[in-house]
């Protein structure tokens, strides 16, 4: 769990270009090769450092949305603990990797360390993106062979492709899924505890007349989440939105068992968002 192949220092700022994951810098430095070429009619220099991948814990994803020379530039920057040194990997909006990674972004396991690796790809001349977690790579959620509720792109008479509406659905569920997920997550991982959870030792389980442990429904959301969708099911504060529709949306299933084994933090953390659309 840590960026390979990392030369040292308190905390980096990451990209993926130049046919994998980088470091640059504009001034010379041990361990970083010089490149040089000319963008927008302006000759260039810069020193950059190559990395294998980053590993590690997720701690944030938020979008960022800038301008600089009369240019803007929007993507993410997820936050990583690789292995104590603190690493931020952009992911511009305008780049094939930022498909990629919204497309298995849902899949991830943000309770567990993450890598990220990029390479070159020859066949495809792009580079290309790839996360892994206990050795095995995640998939995506939505293929070309299963799109979900992701929109099909639009061929228009150009003969080009629009993959707008695509982009545009995989962006919000990143906003209204991943973010609050990778929230949650870090959240239980850094020690913090639910008032369900903050228990003395001296407290016991609920227990029923025969002394048999009973189900405490405060210290599982499940029963909580049903009451809440069925409370905004079809109403105008979800603009009509049916109980299938919200548990995919803020859930990612229908399934109430898949909703069980979620995190509980993130069970909870989707729960205060669903009761805060309550109008009453």
């Amino acid at each position: 769990m840590a960026l390979e192949e990392y030369d040292g220092g308190k905390g980096i700022y990451l990209k993926i270009k130049h046919g994998g994951i980088i470091q640059e810098s504009k001034i010379e430095r041990e361990g970083f090769k010089k490149i040089e070429g000319v963008f927008d009619g302006t000759p260039y220099k810069k020193w950059i450092h190559p990395y294998r991948a980053v590993a590690g814990y997720i701690n944030k994803i938020e979008r960022y949305d800038r301008e600089h020379g009369g240019r803007k530039f929007r993507g993410w920057n997820i936050f990583i603990d690789a292995d104590g040194t603190d690493c931020v990997l952009e992911i511009p909006f305008d780049s094939r990797v930022n498909t990629r990674f919204m497309k298995i972004a849902e899949m991830i396991d943000y309770s567990k360390p993450v890598r990220f690796s990029a390479w070159h790809d020859k066949k495809e001349d792009a580079i290309a993106f790839n996360a892994q977690q206990d050795g095995v790579s995640v998939p995506q959620k939505y293929t070309r062979e299963n799109p979900g509720q992701m929109p099909e792109p639009i061929q228009r008479s150009s003969g080009k492709w629009d993959y707008g509406a695509q982009e545009d659905f995989l962006t919000d569920r990143m906003i209204r899924f991943v973010i609050p997920t990778v929230g949650a997550a870090a959240f239980a991982r850094n020690g913090a505890q639910s008032p369900q959870e903050n228990k003395t030792e001296d407290s016991h389980p609920a227990q029923d007349s025969n002394g048999l442990e009973s189900h405490d429904a405060e210290d599982d959301p499940l029963r909580d989440i049903k009451r809440t969708v069925n409370a905004l099911a079809d109403t105008k504060a979800v603009d009509g939105a049916t109980t299938e529709q919200l548990l995919t949306d803020y859930f990612g299933t229908t399934n109430w068992g898949e909703i069980e084994k979620l995190p509980k933090p993130l069970r909870e953390a989707m729960l205060e968002k669903l009761d805060s659309l309550i109008p009453f």
